[in-house]
């Protein structure tokens, strides 16, 4: 188990918060859009995953703290589909959170 702040923000390469829709993006942001998504190799996930997958994001769009406990077999499952999904730039902020 460990512990991860979700309320973390992301910058660019030159410090720049970055925005989306006027907000500050959040490691729980990246987390949420990541585990929610459907990649191009996933057309065949089970209804089990999608089931896992979205009790994920619900626990983590639910937090009201800075911080959640997370395992360790969840930590690696969000460094996967996060690097399915985002930039070289969230990839790399978001994984040095996931293992801090």
């Amino acid at each position: 188990m460990a512990i991860i702040n979700i309320r973390e923000t992301f910058k660019t390469i030159n410090g720049e918060d970055i925005i989306e829709e006027k907000n500050n993006i959040t490691l729980a942001k990246v987390i949420v859009n990541a585990l929610l998504a459907t990649f191009p190799d996933e057309t065949t996930l089970s209804g089990e995953e999608k089931l896992l997958r979205w009790e994920m994001a619900m626990k983590v769009n639910s937090c009201q703290e800075d911080e959640i406990e997370l395992k360790s077999e969840e930590i690696v499952k969000l460094k996967v589909l996060i690097a399915k999904g985002f930039s070289t730039t969230v990839v790399g902020q978001a994984w040095k959170l996931l293992e801090s």
